[in-house]
């Protein structure tokens, strides 16, 4: 499968890319990976690039200069999931071990388009409000540990150079005196996916729970200030 065909199906990413304002990317994409180009693509190419002969296989590196809303996060997301899905796992999935999770990243071209634009795009597709990446990354690994996974998991993930860093910023999350059974992960499961089991369960972190009482706390607390701000009106 061809990047063209996974963008084309529309069993998966093709009814993001429906129309023909994707053509020149269809385009662009077809001279990126080396692909056959129709005549009428060819001069589709010319206009866009200004070259004569589109590459003849795959290139390292592209640059595009895109205006905005002119569909570059898109490509750039589907670029990224079909190399790590398509490429990166159907043909290459014999160089993944058990249990190793492989990542396709999609970068900002500077630290300030990431904390002005994009990272503030993530946080509300994913309705958390405002945090810093570092906060996402210690509630991955606090709510793991808390969770039961094992410390040299956990160091690994991080990227930590030995347990003694983890310890060191986790070892609050390691210690207590309550025992709490570690999750069990399901067929097809990593360790992380734990995390999406961690609000609902009776295992979940102490800290979650108390998380969630605070929340509720508060909300009741802004209820009650409504009904006697209603009732002064009244």
């Amino acid at each position: 499968m061809s990047v063209l065909d996974f963008i084309s199906d529309a069993a998966l990413a093709g009814r993001f890319f429906e129309g023909s304002t994707w053509a020149a990317w269809r385009v662009a994409l077809a001279a990126i990976f080396g692909l056959p180009i129709g005549a009428d693509e060819l001069e589709l190419f010319r206009v866009c690039t200004g070259r004569e002969r589109p590459p003849e296989s795959a290139v390292r590196e592209a640059w595009f200069v895109v205006g905005g809303r002119g569909g570059k996060s898109m490509i750039a997301a589907a670029v990224a999931v079909f190399l790590a899905v398509i490429y990166g796992v159907l043909r290459r999935g014999a160089d993944f071990g058990p249990g190793e999770l492989g990542i396709a990243m999609v970068l900002a071209s500077d630290r300030q388009q990431a904390r002005q634009i994009v990272w503030p795009r993530i946080l509300q597709a994913a309705d958390i409000g405002h945090r810093r990446p570092k906060d996402l990354r210690d509630t991955f690994a606090s709510q793991l540990l808390s969770a039961g996974v094992q410390l040299g998991y956990v160091s690994t993930q991080l990227g930590h150079a030995d347990f003694g860093v983890t310890v060191r910023h986790y070892a609050k999350w390691v210690g207590g005196d309550e025992y709490r059974a570690a999750l069990t992960l399901e067929p097809g499961e990593v360790p992380a996916d734990l995390l999406a089991r961690l609000v609902e369960s009776p295992q979940a972190p102490l800290i979650a729970r108390r998380d969630r009482t605070l929340r509720t706390r508060s909300r009741n607390r802004a209820r009650s200030r409504r009904l006697r701000q209603c009732g002064q009106l009244l």
